[in-house]
């Protein structure tokens, strides 16, 4: 019995799981020794945050990206500038040269201002009236007739310089100058036509073709500078051999001290739009008819009125009608 309770008493034997145990005494030393005890975790350190580091350079990149585009764009935008002014430029350069070119004139010798108005001065007066295809007679128009030759007349404010040219003409040498047509009344510049017209349509054309026909030989009505009192067909006693012969030749050279053209010159068909007429001269003033006859323009030329729809007429040589 007392041994029973002996060995109830005697502290249960610890079983070995494979590990050696640390004796108390090894135990408390590396206490004492600063050894960790066993079960004693190691201080962990938190690492430092990356993230402002990382923000900084994005603004950093994003900053130097704006700056780099934006110098680009400004560069781009100056060149672009820059290629537009040479643009307008060297077109404003071509165009001077272009229409100096046209002109046969430079820059330095183009018109002025005063030359403008001078010009635009003389196209209101009544002497350079201009009477043509597109351009008829104005409504207001009225015309005081002398006679200069047999039945034959013409505005007074040029009766003087008229019978002057033809007096000259005579002394020169050629007394056979003959006034052949002047001044022709609306009336009779219809009559005219009419005849032409029904000639042509009795000859079986068409009315179109007639009139075509017509107006190759004669001006419609209210177009022609006969009506004006301002012009003359002027030719030998003998018109029918001589319509360009020496009479217009010296006409032609001296006509402008009287201050008459030749009105349908040869080669300004397409600008006048009418057919060459040797005989017909008509009156623009002294001046007018100076600078006309050293330039070698026509009255269209010269008025600035060149009406590009003009037809070239045909080069018959009919009578102007």
């Amino acid at each position: 019995m007392a041994q029973e309770q002996q060995q109830r008493r005697r502290p249960p034997e610890r079983r070995s799981n494979g590990n050696a145990q640390r004796p108390q005494g090894q135990r408390a030393n590396a206490r004492r020794n600063g050894a960790p005890a066993r079960h004693a975790r190691p201080e962990q350190r938190r690492p430092r945050s990356k993230a402002p580091l990382a923000i900084a350079m994005i603004l950093f990149f994003v900053l130097v990206t704006a700056g780099c585009i934006f110098f680009i764009t400004k560069c781009q935008s100056d060149q672009s500038s820059a290629n537009k002014t040479e643009a307008v430029e060297q077109t404003a350069s071509s165009q001077e040269s272009e229409t100096a070119s046209n002109t046969g004139k430079t820059a330095d010798d183009a018109p002025s201002t005063d030359d403008t108005d001078k010009k635009k001065e003389k196209a209101a007066s009544w002497e350079l009236t201009l009477v043509n295809k597109t351009h008829p007679i104005p409504d207001d128009w009225e015309v005081e007739l002398v006679e200069v030759a047999d039945e034959k007349y013409v505005d007074a404010r040029i009766a003087d310089q008229f019978m002057q040219m033809i007096e000259d003409c005579r002394a020169a040498g050629y007394d056979d100058v003959f006034v052949n047509q002047a001044y022709r009344s609306h009336e009779t510049q219809q009559e005219i036509w009419d005849q032409f017209l029904d000639e042509y349509l009795a000859e079986g054309y068409s009315e179109e073709e007639a009139e075509a026909l017509t107006g190759e030989s004669v001006a419609i009505p209210g177009t022609s500078e006969h009506e004006l009192g301002l012009a003359a067909d002027i030719c030998s006693i003998n018109f029918d051999e001589e319509y360009n012969g020496p009479i217009q030749t010296w006409l032609r050279e001296n006509g402008h001290k009287y201050g008459f053209i030749q009105r349908y010159p040869e080669g300004k068909e397409d600008v006048t739009g009418t057919k060459n007429e040797n005989w017909h001269f008509r009156y623009v003033g002294v001046e007018a008819a100076t600078e006309m006859y050293e330039s070698g323009q026509v009255l269209e030329e010269y008025l600035g009125e060149v009406d590009s729809a003009a037809k070239t007429a045909t080069t018959s040589a009919k009578t102007d009608e």
